[in-house]
Protein backbone atom coordinates (compact mmCIF):
# COMPACT_ATOMS: atom_id res chain seq x y z
CA UNK A 1 0.00 0.00 0.00
CA UNK A 2 1.39 3.39 -0.96
CA UNK A 3 2.02 6.06 1.64
CA UNK A 4 0.73 9.38 0.35
CA UNK A 5 2.03 11.87 2.88
CA UNK A 6 2.41 15.59 2.42
CA UNK A 7 5.02 17.70 4.09
CA UNK A 8 2.46 19.63 6.14
CA UNK A 9 1.73 16.93 8.74
CA UNK A 10 5.46 16.38 9.15
CA UNK A 11 6.04 20.00 10.14
CA UNK A 12 5.95 19.56 13.86
CA UNK A 13 7.81 21.36 16.61
CA UNK A 14 9.83 20.02 19.50
CA UNK A 15 11.55 21.77 22.39
CA UNK A 16 15.33 21.53 22.10
CA UNK A 17 17.14 19.08 24.35
CA UNK A 18 20.39 20.34 25.85
CA UNK A 19 23.41 19.43 23.71
CA UNK A 20 26.48 21.20 22.46
CA UNK A 21 26.79 22.18 18.77
CA UNK A 22 28.48 19.48 16.72
CA UNK A 23 27.54 16.71 19.16
CA UNK A 24 24.82 14.06 19.28
CA UNK A 25 22.17 14.53 21.97
CA UNK A 26 20.44 11.87 24.06
CA UNK A 27 17.76 11.34 21.38
CA UNK A 28 20.31 10.68 18.63
CA UNK A 29 20.11 14.09 16.99
CA UNK A 30 23.26 15.63 15.54
CA UNK A 31 23.25 19.32 16.49
CA UNK A 32 24.37 21.74 13.78
CA UNK A 33 27.70 23.39 14.43
CA UNK A 34 26.00 26.79 14.58
CA UNK A 35 23.40 25.42 17.01
CA UNK A 36 20.48 26.54 14.82
CA UNK A 37 19.30 23.11 13.69
CA UNK A 38 19.84 19.37 13.88
CA UNK A 39 19.81 16.12 11.92
CA UNK A 40 17.42 13.48 13.30
CA UNK A 41 19.73 10.52 12.87
CA UNK A 42 17.61 8.03 14.82
CA UNK A 43 14.11 8.99 13.73
CA UNK A 44 12.05 6.90 11.30
CA UNK A 45 11.39 8.67 8.01
CA UNK A 46 8.34 8.48 5.76
CA UNK A 47 7.66 7.94 2.07
CA UNK A 48 6.11 10.86 0.19
CA UNK A 49 4.66 10.48 -3.31
CA UNK A 50 4.01 13.53 -5.46
CA UNK A 51 0.98 13.38 -7.79
CA UNK A 52 1.74 12.84 -11.48
CA UNK A 53 2.20 16.20 -13.22
CA UNK A 54 3.80 17.69 -16.31
CA UNK A 55 6.26 20.62 -16.25
CA UNK A 56 5.98 21.36 -19.97
CA UNK A 57 3.62 23.26 -22.26
CA UNK A 58 1.70 21.85 -25.21
CA UNK A 59 2.60 24.41 -27.89
CA UNK A 60 3.09 22.72 -31.28
CA UNK A 61 3.09 19.36 -29.58
CA UNK A 62 1.13 16.17 -29.99
CA UNK A 63 -1.99 15.82 -27.85
CA UNK A 64 -1.07 15.65 -24.18
CA UNK A 65 -2.15 12.80 -21.93
CA UNK A 66 -5.87 12.51 -21.31
CA UNK A 67 -7.47 11.42 -18.05
CA UNK A 68 -7.45 7.72 -18.99
CA UNK A 69 -3.78 7.85 -19.96
CA UNK A 70 -2.84 9.71 -16.77
CA UNK A 71 -4.61 7.06 -14.73
CA UNK A 72 -2.76 4.30 -16.60
CA UNK A 73 0.63 5.98 -16.08
CA UNK A 74 -0.18 6.48 -12.39
CA UNK A 75 -1.05 2.78 -12.12
CA UNK A 76 2.35 1.81 -13.55
CA UNK A 77 4.19 4.19 -11.22
CA UNK A 78 2.13 2.93 -8.28
CA UNK A 79 3.22 -0.61 -9.12
CA UNK A 80 6.87 0.47 -9.21
CA UNK A 81 6.49 2.36 -5.94
CA UNK A 82 4.84 -0.66 -4.32
CA UNK A 83 7.89 -2.76 -5.20
CA UNK A 84 10.14 -0.17 -3.56
CA UNK A 85 7.94 0.03 -0.49
CA UNK A 86 7.92 -3.76 -0.17
CA UNK A 87 11.66 -3.76 0.57
CA UNK A 88 12.87 -4.06 4.18
CA UNK A 89 14.73 -0.76 3.83
CA UNK A 90 11.48 1.13 3.18
CA UNK A 91 10.42 0.18 6.73
CA UNK A 92 13.78 1.11 8.19
CA UNK A 93 14.40 4.60 6.81
CA UNK A 94 16.15 5.84 9.93
CA UNK A 95 17.54 9.34 9.64
CA UNK A 96 16.05 10.08 6.23
CA UNK A 97 12.81 10.22 4.25
CA UNK A 98 11.95 9.49 0.62
CA UNK A 99 10.41 11.90 -1.85
CA UNK A 100 9.08 10.19 -4.99
CA UNK A 101 8.47 12.79 -7.71
CA UNK A 102 6.41 11.84 -10.76
CA UNK A 103 6.27 13.63 -14.14
CA UNK A 104 5.11 13.02 -17.68
CA UNK A 105 5.95 14.95 -20.84
CA UNK A 106 4.42 15.95 -24.17
CA UNK A 107 6.41 15.50 -27.35
CA UNK A 108 7.25 18.12 -29.93
CA UNK A 109 6.23 16.99 -33.40
CA UNK A 110 9.87 16.72 -34.52
CA UNK A 111 10.81 14.42 -31.62
CA UNK A 112 11.03 11.39 -33.89
CA UNK A 113 12.17 10.94 -37.51
CA UNK A 114 9.69 11.34 -40.38
CA UNK A 115 7.43 8.40 -41.12
CA UNK A 116 6.66 7.58 -37.50
CA UNK A 117 3.15 8.33 -36.23
CA UNK A 118 4.04 10.74 -33.45
CA UNK A 119 0.40 10.79 -32.31
CA UNK A 120 0.80 7.09 -31.45
CA UNK A 121 4.26 7.42 -29.95
CA UNK A 122 4.42 6.28 -26.29
CA UNK A 123 4.18 8.86 -23.55
CA UNK A 124 7.37 9.47 -21.59
CA UNK A 125 7.01 9.50 -17.82
CA UNK A 126 9.19 8.80 -14.83
CA UNK A 127 9.49 8.50 -11.08
CA UNK A 128 12.51 10.14 -9.48
CA UNK A 129 13.53 9.02 -5.99
CA UNK A 130 15.05 11.58 -3.59
CA UNK A 131 16.30 10.24 -0.24
CA UNK A 132 16.57 13.38 1.92
CA UNK A 133 18.05 13.39 5.41
CA UNK A 134 15.73 14.38 8.25
CA UNK A 135 16.66 17.94 9.07
CA UNK A 136 15.13 20.37 11.54
CA UNK A 137 15.72 24.07 12.01
CA UNK A 138 15.38 26.00 15.26
CA UNK A 139 12.60 28.59 15.11
CA UNK A 140 11.29 30.56 18.11
CA UNK A 141 12.89 28.05 20.44
CA UNK A 142 11.33 25.02 18.72
CA UNK A 143 12.72 22.52 16.24
CA UNK A 144 10.68 22.49 13.01
CA UNK A 145 11.08 19.99 10.19
CA UNK A 146 12.96 21.49 7.25
CA UNK A 147 11.73 20.92 3.68
CA UNK A 148 13.70 19.14 0.92
CA UNK A 149 17.33 20.17 0.53
CA UNK A 150 19.85 18.78 -1.95
CA UNK A 151 20.51 15.12 -2.67
CA UNK A 152 21.31 12.69 -5.51
CA UNK A 153 18.15 11.46 -7.21
CA UNK A 154 17.78 8.34 -9.33
CA UNK A 155 15.14 8.35 -12.06
CA UNK A 156 13.16 5.38 -13.37
CA UNK A 157 12.24 6.54 -16.89
CA UNK A 158 9.53 4.85 -18.94
CA UNK A 159 9.30 4.97 -22.74
CA UNK A 160 12.34 7.03 -23.62
CA UNK A 161 15.12 5.67 -25.81
CA UNK A 162 18.53 5.67 -24.09
CA UNK A 163 20.32 7.75 -26.75
CA UNK A 164 24.12 7.89 -26.85
CA UNK A 165 24.61 7.36 -23.07
CA UNK A 166 27.72 9.54 -23.16
CA UNK A 167 29.31 7.97 -26.22
CA UNK A 168 30.82 10.41 -28.73
CA UNK A 169 28.43 11.86 -31.30
CA UNK A 170 30.17 11.47 -34.65
CA UNK A 171 27.62 12.77 -37.16
CA UNK A 172 24.33 14.67 -37.19
CA UNK A 173 21.60 15.07 -39.78
CA UNK A 174 18.63 17.43 -39.84
CA UNK A 175 15.72 15.49 -41.34
CA UNK A 176 12.83 16.97 -43.35
CA UNK A 177 10.65 17.42 -40.25
CA UNK A 178 13.52 19.36 -38.56
CA UNK A 179 14.33 16.39 -36.35
CA UNK A 180 18.07 16.44 -35.63
CA UNK A 181 19.23 12.85 -35.55
CA UNK A 182 22.50 12.05 -33.81
CA UNK A 183 24.77 9.28 -35.01
CA UNK A 184 27.15 7.99 -32.38
CA UNK A 185 29.30 5.08 -31.26
CA UNK A 186 27.22 2.18 -29.99
CA UNK A 187 26.91 2.20 -26.17
CA UNK A 188 28.76 -0.63 -24.45
CA UNK A 189 27.77 -2.92 -21.63
CA UNK A 190 30.39 -4.72 -19.55
CA UNK A 191 28.46 -6.26 -16.67
CA UNK A 192 24.77 -6.80 -15.89
CA UNK A 193 23.12 -5.94 -12.59
CA UNK A 194 20.38 -8.25 -11.34
CA UNK A 195 20.30 -9.72 -14.84
CA UNK A 196 19.79 -6.47 -16.74
CA UNK A 197 22.49 -4.64 -18.75
CA UNK A 198 24.21 -1.53 -17.42
CA UNK A 199 25.55 0.59 -20.29
CA UNK A 200 28.74 2.62 -19.98
CA UNK A 201 28.76 1.80 -16.27
CA UNK A 202 25.90 4.26 -15.77
CA UNK A 203 22.39 3.49 -16.98
CA UNK A 204 20.51 0.24 -16.43
CA UNK A 205 18.17 -0.71 -19.28
CA UNK A 206 15.17 -2.99 -18.98
CA UNK A 207 13.86 -3.72 -22.47
CA UNK A 208 11.65 -6.26 -24.18
CA UNK A 209 13.58 -9.05 -25.92
CA UNK A 210 13.73 -9.27 -29.68
CA UNK A 211 14.22 -5.63 -30.60
CA UNK A 212 17.41 -3.60 -30.56
CA UNK A 213 17.38 -0.16 -28.95
CA UNK A 214 19.80 1.11 -31.58
CA UNK A 215 19.79 0.97 -35.37
CA UNK A 216 22.98 0.52 -37.40
CA UNK A 217 23.80 3.40 -39.72
CA UNK A 218 24.28 2.40 -43.38
CA UNK A 219 27.70 3.03 -44.90
CA UNK A 220 26.30 5.15 -47.73
CA UNK A 221 24.55 7.50 -45.34
CA UNK A 222 27.56 7.80 -43.02
CA UNK A 223 29.91 8.67 -45.90
CA UNK A 224 27.42 11.21 -47.26
CA UNK A 225 27.26 12.97 -43.89
CA UNK A 226 31.01 12.73 -43.34
CA UNK A 227 32.02 14.43 -46.60
CA UNK A 228 30.89 17.96 -45.61
CA UNK A 229 32.82 17.68 -42.35
CA UNK A 230 35.96 16.55 -44.16
CA UNK A 231 35.49 19.33 -46.70
CA UNK A 232 35.28 21.80 -43.83
CA UNK A 233 38.57 20.54 -42.38
CA UNK A 234 40.23 20.66 -45.80
CA UNK A 235 38.97 24.21 -46.32
CA UNK A 236 40.33 25.21 -42.91
CA UNK A 237 43.73 23.78 -43.84
CA UNK A 238 43.69 25.62 -47.17
CA UNK A 239 42.76 28.90 -45.49
CA UNK A 240 45.65 28.47 -43.09
CA UNK A 241 48.00 27.75 -45.98
CA UNK A 242 46.77 30.83 -47.86
CA UNK A 243 47.50 32.92 -44.78
CA UNK A 244 50.99 31.43 -44.48
CA UNK A 245 51.69 32.07 -48.16
CA UNK A 246 50.69 35.68 -47.77
CA UNK A 247 52.91 35.97 -44.72
CA UNK A 248 55.80 34.44 -46.67
CA UNK A 249 55.38 36.95 -49.49
CA UNK A 250 55.52 39.76 -46.97
CA UNK A 251 58.53 38.27 -45.20
CA UNK A 252 60.49 37.80 -48.44
CA UNK A 253 59.76 41.35 -49.63
CA UNK A 254 62.33 44.19 -49.51
CA UNK A 255 59.85 46.15 -47.40
CA UNK A 256 60.11 43.56 -44.62
CA UNK A 257 63.93 43.87 -44.56
CA UNK A 258 63.59 47.63 -44.55
CA UNK A 259 61.25 47.46 -41.56
CA UNK A 260 63.75 45.35 -39.62
CA UNK A 261 66.55 47.74 -40.60
CA UNK A 262 64.45 50.73 -39.48
CA UNK A 263 63.78 49.04 -36.14
CA UNK A 264 67.51 48.45 -35.68
CA UNK A 265 68.33 52.07 -36.52
CA UNK A 266 65.65 53.37 -34.13
CA UNK A 267 66.80 51.44 -31.09
CA UNK A 268 70.51 50.82 -31.77
CA UNK A 269 71.54 53.47 -34.34
CA UNK A 270 73.45 55.48 -31.73
CA UNK A 271 75.99 52.67 -31.47
CA UNK A 272 77.06 53.12 -35.08
CA UNK A 273 79.46 55.89 -34.00
CA UNK A 274 79.41 55.55 -30.19
CA UNK A 275 80.35 51.86 -30.12
CA UNK A 276 81.01 50.45 -33.64
CA UNK A 277 81.72 46.95 -32.32
CA UNK A 278 78.36 46.76 -30.57
CA UNK A 279 76.71 48.10 -33.70
CA UNK A 280 78.29 45.35 -35.79
CA UNK A 281 77.08 42.69 -33.35
CA UNK A 282 73.52 44.01 -33.39
CA UNK A 283 73.47 44.40 -37.14
CA UNK A 284 74.70 40.82 -37.57
CA UNK A 285 71.98 39.65 -35.14
CA UNK A 286 69.32 41.46 -37.17
CA UNK A 287 70.55 39.84 -40.39
CA UNK A 288 70.49 36.38 -38.79
CA UNK A 289 66.93 37.01 -37.56
CA UNK A 290 65.89 38.16 -41.03
CA UNK A 291 67.34 35.03 -42.58
CA UNK A 292 65.66 32.81 -39.95
CA UNK A 293 62.28 34.46 -40.39
CA UNK A 294 62.47 34.12 -44.16
CA UNK A 295 63.49 30.45 -44.00
CA UNK A 296 60.73 29.71 -41.51
CA UNK A 297 58.07 31.52 -43.53
CA UNK A 298 59.13 29.78 -46.72
CA UNK A 299 58.97 26.37 -45.06
CA UNK A 300 55.54 26.98 -43.52
CA UNK A 301 54.18 28.19 -46.85
CA UNK A 302 55.25 24.95 -48.52
CA UNK A 303 54.22 22.11 -46.17
CA UNK A 304 55.82 18.75 -46.87
CA UNK A 305 54.57 15.26 -46.08
CA UNK A 306 56.43 15.11 -42.80
CA UNK A 307 55.57 15.72 -39.16
CA UNK A 308 55.55 19.50 -39.66
CA UNK A 309 53.17 19.30 -42.61
CA UNK A 310 50.55 16.92 -41.19
CA UNK A 311 48.23 19.78 -40.32
CA UNK A 312 47.78 20.39 -44.06
CA UNK A 313 48.06 17.00 -45.73
CA UNK A 314 46.10 14.94 -43.21
CA UNK A 315 42.70 16.62 -43.78
CA UNK A 316 43.27 16.78 -47.55
CA UNK A 317 44.17 13.10 -47.72
CA UNK A 318 41.19 12.18 -45.53
CA UNK A 319 38.84 14.04 -47.84
CA UNK A 320 40.29 12.41 -50.94
CA UNK A 321 40.06 8.93 -49.38
CA UNK A 322 36.46 9.54 -48.36
CA UNK A 323 35.57 10.73 -51.85
CA UNK A 324 37.09 7.59 -53.33
CA UNK A 325 35.26 5.41 -50.80
CA UNK A 326 31.95 7.15 -51.55
CA UNK A 327 32.47 6.77 -55.29
CA UNK A 328 33.17 3.05 -54.88
CA UNK A 329 29.97 2.41 -52.91
CA UNK A 330 27.43 0.27 -54.74
CA UNK A 331 23.71 0.03 -53.92
CA UNK A 332 24.49 -3.17 -52.04
CA UNK A 333 27.51 -1.95 -50.05
CA UNK A 334 25.72 1.32 -49.25
CA UNK A 335 23.36 -0.68 -47.04
CA UNK A 336 26.16 -2.29 -45.04
CA UNK A 337 26.54 -1.09 -41.43
CA UNK A 338 29.18 1.58 -40.97
CA UNK A 339 31.77 1.93 -38.25
CA UNK A 340 34.10 4.67 -37.05
CA UNK A 341 37.86 4.24 -36.70
CA UNK A 342 39.49 7.02 -34.65
CA UNK A 343 42.66 8.51 -36.06
CA UNK A 344 45.67 7.77 -33.81
CA UNK A 345 47.04 10.69 -31.84
CA UNK A 346 49.74 12.43 -33.77
CA UNK A 347 47.94 11.64 -37.02
CA UNK A 348 44.85 13.69 -36.24
CA UNK A 349 46.30 17.13 -36.96
CA UNK A 350 43.84 19.23 -38.91
CA UNK A 351 41.02 16.73 -38.27
CA UNK A 352 38.82 19.01 -36.20
CA UNK A 353 35.34 18.13 -37.44
CA UNK A 354 35.77 14.39 -37.88
CA UNK A 355 38.63 12.77 -36.00
CA UNK A 356 38.35 9.40 -37.64
CA UNK A 357 37.41 7.45 -40.75
CA UNK A 358 34.11 5.92 -41.86
CA UNK A 359 34.58 2.27 -42.82
CA UNK A 360 32.39 -0.78 -43.44
CA UNK A 361 31.64 -2.62 -40.21
CA UNK A 362 34.30 -5.26 -39.57
CA UNK A 363 37.00 -3.54 -41.63
CA UNK A 364 39.15 -3.08 -38.53
CA UNK A 365 38.99 -4.57 -35.05
CA UNK A 366 39.16 -1.09 -33.53
CA UNK A 367 36.38 0.27 -35.74
CA UNK A 368 33.28 0.84 -33.57
CA UNK A 369 29.73 0.49 -34.91
CA UNK A 370 27.84 3.69 -35.74
CA UNK A 371 24.23 3.70 -34.57
CA UNK A 372 21.27 5.91 -33.94
CA UNK A 373 18.23 5.45 -31.75
CA UNK A 374 15.78 2.81 -33.00
CA UNK A 375 12.47 4.68 -32.98
CA UNK A 376 10.75 1.58 -34.33
CA UNK A 377 11.50 -0.21 -31.07
CA UNK A 378 8.11 0.86 -29.75
CA UNK A 379 4.91 -0.92 -30.71
CA UNK A 380 2.66 1.92 -31.87
CA UNK A 381 -0.44 -0.29 -31.82
CA UNK A 382 -0.37 -0.29 -28.03
CA UNK A 383 -1.84 2.46 -25.83
CA UNK A 384 0.47 5.48 -25.50
CA UNK A 385 0.55 5.09 -21.72
CA UNK A 386 1.61 1.43 -21.77
CA UNK A 387 5.17 0.97 -20.45
CA UNK A 388 7.43 -0.59 -23.07
CA UNK A 389 10.91 0.40 -21.91
CA UNK A 390 12.52 1.36 -18.60
CA UNK A 391 15.84 3.11 -18.03
CA UNK A 392 17.32 3.60 -14.57
CA UNK A 393 19.32 6.81 -14.68
CA UNK A 394 21.87 6.53 -13.36
CA UNK A 395 23.05 3.63 -11.23
CA UNK A 396 26.68 4.52 -11.95
CA UNK A 397 26.25 7.77 -10.06
CA UNK A 398 26.01 5.81 -6.81
CA UNK A 399 28.08 2.72 -7.42
CA UNK A 400 30.32 0.69 -9.69
CA UNK A 401 28.97 -2.48 -11.29
CA UNK A 402 31.48 -5.29 -11.82
CA UNK A 403 30.83 -9.01 -12.29
CA UNK A 404 27.15 -8.49 -11.56
CA UNK A 405 27.82 -6.83 -8.22
CA UNK A 406 27.40 -3.21 -7.20
CA UNK A 407 30.06 -1.56 -5.07
CA UNK A 408 28.51 1.56 -3.47
CA UNK A 409 30.48 4.77 -3.73
CA UNK A 410 29.27 5.88 -0.31
CA UNK A 411 28.86 3.55 2.66
CA UNK A 412 27.38 5.53 5.58
CA UNK A 413 29.01 5.27 8.97
CA UNK A 414 27.25 5.38 12.34
CA UNK A 415 26.53 8.97 13.35
CA UNK A 416 26.97 10.23 9.78
CA UNK A 417 24.35 12.34 8.01
CA UNK A 418 23.57 10.05 5.08
CA UNK A 419 21.29 10.64 2.11
CA UNK A 420 21.20 10.24 -1.69
CA UNK A 421 23.78 7.73 -2.89
CA UNK A 422 24.27 6.47 0.65
CA UNK A 423 20.67 5.20 0.55
CA UNK A 424 19.86 4.17 -3.02
CA UNK A 425 22.01 1.00 -3.26
CA UNK A 426 20.29 -0.63 -0.27
CA UNK A 427 16.95 -0.40 -2.06
CA UNK A 428 18.42 -1.79 -5.28
CA UNK A 429 19.89 -4.79 -3.50
CA UNK A 430 16.49 -5.59 -1.96
CA UNK A 431 14.29 -4.71 -4.93
CA UNK A 432 12.50 -7.48 -6.88
CA UNK A 433 14.04 -6.66 -10.25
CA UNK A 434 12.19 -9.47 -12.02
CA UNK A 435 8.94 -7.78 -11.03
CA UNK A 436 10.33 -4.40 -12.11
CA UNK A 437 11.26 -5.85 -15.49
CA UNK A 438 7.81 -7.39 -15.86
CA UNK A 439 6.33 -3.89 -15.89
CA UNK A 440 7.77 -3.45 -19.41
CA UNK A 441 7.92 -7.10 -20.48
CA UNK A 442 11.67 -7.41 -19.80
CA UNK A 443 13.25 -10.56 -18.40
CA UNK A 444 16.57 -10.80 -16.51
CA UNK A 445 19.28 -12.74 -18.33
Amino acid sequence: MLLLISLLPLTWAQTPSPAKPGTIDADGNLIWRNGQGRYALQRQGTWQVSPLSTPGTNNDRVPSANAVEKAAMTKTLDALSALFQATPESHNMVGYWMNEARHYYSFARNTVPPGIAIERYPLYYHAAFFPFYLEEVLRNGKYVLQGPGETESISFQFNTLPGNLGRPVILKETLPNEHVQEIYLRPRTASPYHGFPVYEGQDMVLARPGKDLWSPVPLGRALRLALPLLEKDAATAQQRLDTLKKKNEETQSPAYAEQMRAHLEKYSGQFRTADPKKWQLREAGMLRELEYNRDKAAKEANPQRDADGLWYWTPLDALEQAKQAAAAVTPETAKQPACFLPVPKGRDQGRYSLRGDILPHGADAACEPLVTGNSSYFDLTRPRSEPQLLIVHSIGRCGKVENGQLTPRWKPKPGEVAHGCARHPTFWEQLDWSAVGALVGARPQ
